[in-house]
């Protein structure tokens, strides 16, 4: 599973371009794209209609967070309300999954969160095996960011 193949395959909820998932992306590592695959199935499941977007797909803290938004939301629209709710708890369970999904190679572990060394401000799951694999793929997606910031139009 890659990114371009979870946006075909769920093309409603990936629809909003201006969203932070529509600019950058998915923003963790590829462990998890059959939880957030299985997430959005259960998403459009939950919403015949279509009316749900995906706002931002992150891994925060060493877990997946997912922000989603209801098409011509309507606060004074119990069903609104009722389908926000929804996405809230399939969001919440599938970032408590994330808990024991190692976020590189998808395999599940029960070590939970935890920092990347003793050192460091960064909070990650991975598996034992994975671990030592996490230095050089953060320096990968930072030189990717710095490419990005480069291109930006100046002000």
């Amino acid at each position: 599973m890659n990114e371009s193949k979870l946006k075909q395959n769920h093309k409603s909820l990936f629809s909003e371009k201006n969203s932070l998932v529509g600019i950058y992306g998915i923003e963790c590592e590829s462990g998890w794209y059959t939880l957030i695959d299985d997430m959005c199935n259960e998403l459009e499941k939950a919403d015949p209609e279509k009316r749900m977007r995906l706002k931002q797909v992150k891994e925060k803290f060493g877990l997946l967070r997912t922000y989603v938004g209801i098409e011509d939301y309507d606060s004074s629209k119990k069903s609104d309300v009722d389908l926000l709710q929804k996405s809230w708890a399939i969001t919440g369970k599938y970032e408590n999954y994330s808990e024991r999904v190692c976020e590189i190679c998808g395999k599940p572990h029960k070590k939970g969160v935890r920092r990347v060394s003793k050192d460091s401000v960064w909070v990650k799951c991975f598996c034992d095996g994975c671990q030592n694999k996490w230095e050089t793929i953060r320096e990968e997606r930072f030189k990717k960011i710095k490419e990005r910031l480069k291109s930006r139009p100046k002000k």
